[in-house]
């Protein structure tokens, strides 16, 4: 897995040369395929070959393509990097009922202790009730504690007036970093084997990605903690951008590691097939730490 993520705003020709990525834009950009984690085309006059693309995702990059209003609606992820891909859609259709409800168990728990740290860092007092309400997650879900939570949890970190509908600062980094954390999820996925439409809860018959959202989940409160603590850096639309893409080279507790939000990922979809695989949940959701960036070495 890469760890540079390249966000592409002014019109550019993106090329592969010898391996290398060649960026011709404003200025002549060079870098190594294997270290490419994403690349977020942002400008529609941005021309890239076949040959690049299908060199990026064969690398085990995802490309991200941009509507008129500059959020990203189309991945093109890797389809054919895992030499098993049989054997994991099989377990994914085999996977008994009981394992199915444990692994949603263990993602909604993960999820709801997130945004409980999530309250914590940011001064809310609710953290407390939240968290409790993590402690009460049934297998499956059962009693809704996920939709309980969402509903305090939001009142909480952004004001009993806040609508998630609204055009405001707060849901553009809503949408942006929801949609950065899905596609980055679906190209593990991807890159693991497994079919994207298999949910574990979702299931929507109109949803290509219904297990990319159902994994996303614990990583939807370092996007909410991007949103509340970098609000006011919203007048540079453009660097706002940039700073929701670098999510992804935060770090998170991953199995008692700090590891960044990319790598975190990758060792999440790791175990979730260790989990259809061995027939026992051990499920390794990411957990919220206070913001700082992965320093690899």
């Amino acid at each position: 897995m890469g760890f540079i993520n390249v966000f592409v705003t002014s019109e550019a020709a993106i090329s592969v040369e010898n391996r290398q990525l060649v960026l011709s834009g404003e200025k002549r950009m060079i870098f190594p395929l294997e270290d490419i984690n994403s690349i977020m085309l942002e400008n529609r006059q941005t021309r890239i070959s076949v040959y690049a693309l299908s060199e990026i995702v064969a690398f085990g990059g995802v490309v991200f393509l941009c509507d008129e209003k500059h959020l990203p609606t189309t991945l093109v992820l890797p389809q054919s990097t895992y030499y098993r891909k049989r054997k994991a859609i099989s377990a994914q259709v085999e996977a008994s009922k009981p394992l199915v409800k444990q692994l949603w168990q263990r993602v909604v728990k993960a999820k709801i202790a997130n945004q409980a740290e999530c309250l914590r860092l940011c001064g809310k007092p609710e953290y407390e009730r939240v968290a409790e309400l993590g402690n009460r997650v049934l297998s499956g879900d059962g009693s809704h504690k996920e939709a309980e939570a969402a509903a305090l949890y939001f009142r909480a970190l952004f004001g009993k007036d806040f609508v998630r509908s609204a055009d405001s600062g707060i849901n553009f980094a809503l949408n942006y970093g929801y949609a950065v954390m899905r596609g980055l999820v679906a190209r593990t996925i991807a890159c693991y084997g497994f079919e994207q439409s298999l949910g574990i809860f979702h299931c929507n018959e109109l949803n290509p990605f219904n297990l990319a959202d159902d994994l996303m989940e614990p990583l939807r409160p370092i996007v909410d903690l991007f949103a509340f603590s970098h609000t006011s850096e919203y007048t540079d639309e453009s660097q706002y951008k940039k700073e929701i893409c670098n999510l992804m080279n935060c770090n998170m507790n991953s199995g008692g590691e700090k590891h960044s939000v990319t790598r975190a990922v990758e060792r999440l979809v790791v175990s979730f097939g260790k989990s259809l695989y061995e027939c026992e949940e051990c499920l390794m959701p990411p957990y919220l730490l206070p913001f700082e960036i992965h320093e690899y070495e």
